[in-house]
């Protein structure tokens, strides 16, 4: 047996009734639907399991009004930049904090310094 899993991408589109209708687009006969994206992608991951064999990965393609791509896109372009700087913030903090309590300062004084509670400064003390 490969360890390789088998991609499949499953396309998925709003009706009407605002139902999200999805199918396989290797095998178009495999679809099915939910009225939440959540509900018709765990049911397509059913549907894609018994056409296929062996373990799946699902690939999803949403497809949006014109223009609603191109936003929804950008906010997660915007949102894994954010984690991102989330990260160097992180690590910024607390080299500080190291620095500034090697200085004798306070938990409390750092929180202020860096503009975080004095409880998160313990946390970046005590967990790196």
């Amino acid at each position: 047996m490969s360890d390789e899993r088998r991609r499949v991408t499953a396309v998925y589109e709003r009706d009407e009734d605002g139902v999200w209708i999805v199918a396989l687009e290797e095998e178009p006969r495999a679809h099915s639907f939910g009225r939440t994206l959540e509900r018709a992608r765990a049911n397509i991951e059913d549907v894609a399991s018994l056409w296929f064999d062996g373990e799946l990965e699902v690939l999803d393609e949403v497809i949006l009004p014109k223009g609603a791509r191109d936003e929804v896109d950008e906010a997660n372009a915007v949102r894994a930049e954010l984690r991102s700087l989330e990260a160097v913030l992180r690590t910024c903090s607390t080299s500080a904090a190291h620095r500034l309590a090697k200085e004798n300062i306070s938990r409390r004084d750092i929180g202020n310094l860096l503009g975080i509670s004095h409880q998160r400064v313990q946390q970046l003390l005590v967990g790196s």
